[in-house]
């Protein structure tokens, strides 16, 4: 589109390298880590890989932010802990974030092998949010976000001006 033609350099990059290319890769799998189709009723975890490259047992996987750079891995962990699911013959993933503003990248890779750390790291907080919903006890927080949340008696509400 003509308003993102200013990101065609690096886009072309992507393009040019060699491997099979998968775009907007929407994987899921379910509580047995087994792959299921994104919608299925057992499903346990979602992601969206906004580009995969497959080369041989290698694969690229980038993710494009267009906000601040932010040192946080747990996103391009659990895209390639879902992505080896479904394509086990991959043994090394090389994620990328793709920081579109600063013309910055994060790279981090992640081995087979590393994966049950990166669940070891995911699994208590999956168990608190599942806690949270069975108790429907979801404690106030506040972020960045709390000037778009319409939930007034929260303790960190903002008014915000909607010019």
């Amino acid at each position: 589109p003509l308003n993102l033609r200013h990101y065609e350099k690096i886009a072309a990059k992507f393009a040019a390298a060699p491997g099979e290319k998968y775009g907007e890769m929407k994987l899921a799998i379910n509580r047995k880590f087994e792959p299921c189709d994104y919608f299925a009723s057992d499903v346990w975890v979602r992601v969206i890989i906004d580009l995969a490259i497959v080369q041989n047992d290698s694969a690229i996987v980038v993710d494009w932010k267009t906000g601040k750079v932010k040192d946080d891995p747990t996103q391009m962990a659990l895209n390639a802990a879902v992505l080896a699911r479904w394509m086990p013959e991959i043994g090394l993933f090389k994620t990328l974030y793709v920081w579109l503003q600063s013309n910055n990248l994060t790279p981090k890779n992640y081995t087979v092998s590393k994966f049950t750390a990166v669940w070891n790291d995911l699994l208590p907080r999956v168990a608190k949010i599942e806690e949270a919903r069975k108790t429907t006890t979801f404690p106030a927080k506040q972020g960045p976000l709390c000037g778009w949340c319409p939930v007034k008696s929260c303790p960190h509400y903002v008014e915000r001006s909607r010019e």
